[in-house]
């Protein structure tokens, strides 16, 4: 029979962990530095690594252990006992001899053991069966027998649980048993853990680590039940469980489901949402964007057609002060000729007067016919040249900037000009602008006259400013030179190819 007592009166001053058997009729005393697991059969036990001795009770330790199991029957022990060892190491042989009882030694086997060593002690008294006594070091690793998911942790209570399971059989109830070494749990919830136990193992002898992907987590001591709660949601941890001093461990894998928005259609949802929230925005701004710039644009165009409203009658009190002139110096015929060209021109610029753009053909043609009025006052030549590379019909410019830009000339230039009669106008094109030059004579105080920047000229600036708030990517630029007597002046119409 096999008999485990712990506690007794006699090896309480043993500074050394104690497992004491009482094995058929011959008591040994085995010590440890770790912790015994099992025994199986009769005479065979399995124990951690660490450091174990194997020995005899003396006479009269076996007295009085005889004694506290006999109730006060102590067994006589004589003299003359002879006792048969055999002492066998990892299948080796390192004693065999017959000592008798008086003259034994306390141990008998005094080693360190490690896993997979196996040490064998025989022992026979007198002519009786040998009775053989197996110690295995062995190679376990502690084990997950169940698991239960609780939606709370309380460490002031873990103690009392484990308790309470130790002293219940029916207590594996509770628990579901681990499918593979490989477990999913639901977010938020604490995850409880009982361990394989054996019949001799003390609970403090069982640590744990839990490591995430990236840390390894420290060592902790643990009984039979524990418990692991702030598991992070998505998230994958690695569990080992392992005795004290031990090197090999058990290594389980926990994956933590994510909560329902840190699941991958919940992040797709999300972000096509934001997509569909940014691109709603994003419509709205160039709505209004475009709502203001339109109402802005409105509002320039209106002020552009207030501006060329403006000019036309500058043009028509010019043109009846020179019929005026005329008829009053009798030129009559003169007189019906301008008035002809006049009227031609005033339809022209009735048909244009709400448009903002026209061809260059029609640009040319009515500074022609201008031109051709004030040829019958001033009786000069004039010459426009165009480059073959313009399509006339294709490029449009704004109406009725360049009659008051030859107007000008004409009324500055020519009055006061006595020799060199003539007006020289070229449209060409140079890289992707439009260039128009007007060249015509000057007088030395051409500048200095009050009407040399005429009012013609001052609502042509103001065109051009509302032109350019209107196209800021197509300005028209305007220049007056003033050198030899002569007036250049430019008129760039800039980016207007692309």
């Amino acid at each position: 029979m096999i008999s485990i007592c712990t506690g007794s009166s006699w090896c309480q001053s043993m500074d050394q962990p104690q497992v004491i058997g009482v094995l058929h009729d011959i008591p040994i005393v085995i010590q440890t530095t770790s912790s015994a697991l099992k025994y199986e059969g009769k005479f065979t036990g399995y124990f951690l690594p660490g450091k174990i001795s194997v020995g005899l009770m003396s006479r009269k330790q076996w007295a009085d252990f005889d004694h506290m199991i006999q109730l006060g029957k102590p067994q006589k022990i004589s003299d003359d006992v002879t006792i048969h060892i055999i002492i066998v190491a990892n299948q080796k042989t390192i004693a065999n001899k017959k000592v008798p009882y008086s003259q034994l030694t306390t141990n008998l086997i005094d080693t360190f053991l490690q896993q997979g060593d196996e040490w064998t002690l025989s022992l026979q008294i007198h002519r009786n069966a040998a009775i053989q006594y197996c110690f295995k070091g062995s190679n376990s690793t502690p084990s997950i027998e169940g698991y239960r998911l609780t939606q709370y942790f309380d460490s002031s209570i873990m103690h009392t649980r484990a308790k309470q399971m130790s002293l219940e059989k029916k207590s594996m109830t509770l628990f579901k048993k681990l499918p593979s070494q490989i477990m999913e749990f639901p977010p938020g919830s604490v995850p409880e853990f009982k361990i394989n136990s054996y019949p001799l193992l003390k609970d403090s002898m069982i640590a744990y680590r839990l490591s995430d992907q990236s840390i390894a987590g420290p060592w902790k001591i643990s009984n039979l039940f524990f418990a692991l709660p702030n598991l992070v949601p998505n998230n994958n941890y690695r569990l080992e469980l392992k005795f004290i001093d031990q090197q090999e461990s058990t290594v389980y894998t926990i994956r933590i489901q994510p909560f329902w928005y840190q699941t991958l259609v919940a992040k797709k949802a999300a972000v096509l949402l934001a997509m569909a929230l940014i691109i709603i925005a994003i419509r709205l701004y160039y709505r209004n964007r475009l709502k203001t710039s339109t109402e802005q644009r409105e509002r320039i165009e209106e002020q552009l057609r207030t501006i060329q409203s403006q000019l036309n009658p500058h043009f028509i009190f010019n043109a009846l002060s020179s019929i005026e002139g005329l008829i009053t110096t009798g030129q009559t015929q003169l007189a019906n000729e301008y008035l002809n060209n006049f009227s031609a021109i005033m339809r022209a610029t009735l048909t244009n007067a709400d448009k903002l753009f026209i061809s260059l053909h029609q640009e040319i043609e009515l500074l022609e016919q201008y031109i051709h009025i004030e040829q019958l006052r001033f009786g000069f030549d004039f010459q426009i040249q165009v480059s073959p590379e313009l399509a006339l019909n294709i490029i449009e410019v704004p109406p009725m900037l360049l009659q008051p830009l030859v107007e000008n000339a004409i009324k500055h230039g020519m009055a006061n000009a006595v020799d060199q009669k003539k007006i020289d106008i070229s449209l060409t094109k140079k890289e992707n602008n439009l260039v128009c030059i007007i060249t015509n004579p000057a007088s030395p105080d051409y500048r200095s006259e009050k009407t040399a920047g005429g009012f013609g000229l001052g609502f042509i600036q103001q065109r051009l400013d509302h032109f350019k708030r209107l196209h800021p990517q197509t300005p028209i630029i305007f220049r007056l030179e003033i050198t030899k007597g002569m007036a250049i002046t430019q008129l760039v119409y800039t980016h207007w190819f692309r």
